[in-house]
């Protein structure tokens, strides 16, 4: 009598028909793993406490900014009127001795050489103009 049958030896080339679970398992214990290693990471938030706005009706009449135009040549224009680099600081200073909150509403051609705006600003500096804005085009 033999250990071994020919009906074992049979039985063993027949196809498995059980799934083995084992990879499976192991895959997903690895997504596992890797999603909560990453998901703090994903949900990091800096807290940061934005100024919030109002808006109040102003009774008090809102004075027009100063209008200075910078063409590509950089000639200036004031209210659209030509001024030198000379009238300019001398009526920036004579409206900010007049008014501390004098606004300089610049508006400088895209070809304009970028001196002739910093010597505007520093006129506007040296004349005492704290409030000043870049007019831009909306595209």
């Amino acid at each position: 009598m033999s250990l071994f049958s020919y009906d074992d030896y049979e039985s063993d080339t027949e196809p498995m028909a059980e799934i083995n679970v084992t990879p499976l398992v192991d895959v997903m214990l690895v997504l596992l793993i890797t999603f909560m290693i990453a998901m703090p990471v994903l949900t990091y938030t800096i807290s940061i406490d934005l100024p919030g706005t109002s808006f109040e009706e102003r009774n008090e009449p809102i004075e027009e900014p100063l209008r200075l135009s910078i063409d590509s040549q950089g000639g200036y224009f004031l209210n659209d009127t030509p001024i030198s680099s000379e009238e300019f600081s001398a009526l920036a200073q004579e409206k900010s001795s007049t008014d501390q909150n004098i606004v300089l509403a610049i508006s400088a051609d895209e070809a304009v050489d970028y001196k002739y705006v910093i010597e505007a600003l520093e006129t506007a500096q040296k004349a005492g103009i704290k409030k000043i804005g870049f007019v831009t085009k909306q595209e």
